[in-house]
Parts: structure tokens; C-alpha cells; sequence
């Protein structure tokens, strides 16, 4: 059976080292295993392939995976990722799935405005043009569905996720971003439907 390499990607702050977190658990697969709560990219352990496709050998490992943002860092200034040069050569050795991680745009840009200084979501959605997704990931049905997601996901992508995830552990980063909001002019029609129906 040929070893399979799952390559993970999205705009800056869209959740890549939340996934790369639940991708990486399970004991069968070489991944990202975080030190700390959050890393830069250059700890990533196959970074070195990112910045240099030619060097994508085969693992010992069944189960591979690898994240990417777009851009990322390396030598303090923003790079896009190689995704053709590193697809290709990875395609030589492994079965290889690409998934692209979601989030709300909204959340999204003022992210990036607030720790990149600039909406950086554009650059991906230009590249995004040239690739070919296997699957789109949601950071937000993550937290609503939870293990029923991870298990679709497990399922879909015939993938390893460790069914032990700590939900509690998983932090909604989403909630710093989300205020009440005063009365809207739909709050009474969906008022008035209620008792009426």
C-alpha cells in the first residue's frame, strides 16, 4: 500500500495549528507535534521540504502530514508556499490529499489586520485558483459538531484522527471576535412567525 501524505493549507489564521494539532495526535501518523500552545512554521518538520521540494523523501511512516499557511514566514519575510513543485514531487512517493482549511471571512481579516497588519487572505485565494482541493475543511463545524466531525472527516479523507481529542483543550478562538449586536429589524418577524405559528 502506498504511504499517504496529507498536506494542509489555508490563509494565515485560518486554524492551521489547530488542525495540524488534531492531525498529528494520533500515534500512526508523523506530524506537527506542537511543543508549545503555538510554533512557527520552522518547526514544522517538514518545513525544510516546503522551502526546497527537492528534498520530499520517503518516511518510515504509513500515515504523513504536513501544514502550510499562505503566506508563511521564513527569513522574516512572507513566502508562498512552492504548492506545484512540492505537489508534483510528493506525488512521486505518496498518495497525496490536499485539504484547504475554512474560516469566517470576517474573523479572518480582522485577524490578519490585527497580527499580520494587512488582510493577507487574498494571496491565498489567488493560489487557491491553481489548486485542486480533495477537501474543505470548517473550523467552525469543528467546534460545533466536534468528535461526530473528526469522524467524517477520519472517514472521508481514510485518514487516522485520534478519537481522544480534549475539546476543552481545543480553544474557540472564534470568541474574542463575537459581540451581541443590538435589536435588527428581522428580530420581529421572526417574533411575529413564532406566534402566529
Amino acid at each position: 500500500m502506498q504511504k499517504k501524505l496529507l498536506i494542509l493549507t489555508g490563509p494565515q489564521g485560518s486554524g492551521n495549528h489547530l488542525w495540524s494539532k488534531i492531525f498529528s495526535k494520533h500515534p500512526d501518523v508523523n506530524g506537527w507535534r506542537m511543543k508549545t500552545y503555538w510554533e512557527g512554521h520552522h518547526h514544522e518538520p517538514f518545513s525544510e521540504w516546503w522551502d526546497d521540494p527537492s528534498l520530499i523523501s520517503e518516511t518510515e511512516y504509513q500515515f504523513n502530514f504536513t501544514s502550510i499557511s499562505c503566506p508563511y514566514f521564513r527569513d522574516q519575510s512572507a513566502q508562498i508556499p512552492k504548492y506545484s513543485k512540492f505537489i508534483k514531487k510528493a506525488k512521486q512517493l505518496y498518495d497525496v490529499k490536499l485539504v484547504v482549511i475554512s474560516r469566517d471571512q470576517n474573523i479572518l481579516k480582522t485577524q490578519q489586520e490585527r497580527v499580520r497588519g494587512g488582510h493577507t487572505a487574498p494571496i491565498f485565494l489567488k493560489e487557491l485558483s491553481f489548486l485542486k482541493p480533495d477537501f474543505f475543511l470548517s473550523t467552525e463545524s469543528l467546534f460545533l459538531y466536534q468528535a461526530k466531525y473528526l469522524e467524517y472527516i477520519s472517514e472521508v479523507l481514510e485518514f487516522p484522527i485520534s478519537s481522544e481529542q480534549n475539546f476543552q483543550l481545543l480553544k474557540d478562538t472564534n470568541k474574542k471576535y463575537i459581540h451581541p449586536v443590538g435589536h435588527q429589524p428581522l428580530d420581529d418577524e421572526v417574533k411575529l412567525a413564532c406566534d402566529e405559528s
